[in-house]
């Protein structure tokens, strides 16, 4: 193909032919690659970090150069976060007794805790059950759901009487009061129901 002069000094390549070769080569030469796991050449896309060939070769890569940890009491394998020590097994075993954190030396400073649901509050609230004839004490057709035994006077408020059984009433749970104003405003109701109990 002939050119003129001007042109000629201009390019470097005979047509779009040659240029695409050229490009295509000098683009492998610049993206081609050794995959960091098995060796090979391969040539990188624009997506890519370009140190693995695969997804393969990176996991297989991952896994090799992941270190087994294992517990320091049993040697069973665990997980690899760098704070994790002992299976969840031996981690039980190593903070019972006085290896744990919040074990009192002096066991007679240990106080059982006075809230609902322990010993002495199932007896009480037995206790008013069985007073009350396992029934509510208003008793009108409107009852229904559950028995509950209730604090005439408030558990919070009036410590010396939480397990005082004529403090207690026994009463369904629709006619067992929900709000604090409602309580107090019940108070001579049901100081009233219980002394008829009582004579």
């Amino acid at each position: 193909m002939f050119l003129p002069l001007w042109e000629s000094k201009r390019r470097k390549f005979c047509g779009r032919a040659c240029y695409g070769l050229h490009q295509k080569q000098s683009s492998l030469n610049k993206n081609s690659r050794d995959c960091k796991f098995c060796e090979e050449v391969f040539i990188k896309n624009g997506a890519s970090r370009g140190i693995y060939c695969s997804v393969i070769c990176y996991w297989n890569d991952s896994f090799a150069r992941q270190v087994i940890k294992q517990c320091i009491d049993c040697d069973i394998k665990i997980s690899q976060n760098k704070k994790v020590k002992r299976c969840l097994k031996c981690l039980g075993k190593s903070r019972r007794g006085s290896n744990h954190p919040r074990w009192v030396e002096d066991r007679s400073k240990l106080q059982k805790e006075d809230r609902r649901g322990d010993s002495a509050y199932r007896e009480w609230r037995h206790q008013v059950w069985l007073r009350d004839s396992f029934s509510c004490k208003i008793g009108n057709p409107d009852c229904e759901g559950r028995i509950e035994a209730h604090h005439i006077l408030r558990w919070s408020e009036f410590v010396k009487l939480r397990y005082e059984v004529n403090n207690g009433i026994t009463l369904c749970h629709f006619h067992h009061p929900r709000k604090i104003n409602e309580e107090m405003n019940l108070v001579p109701l049901y100081k009233e129901l219980i002394n008829e109990k009582t004579l």
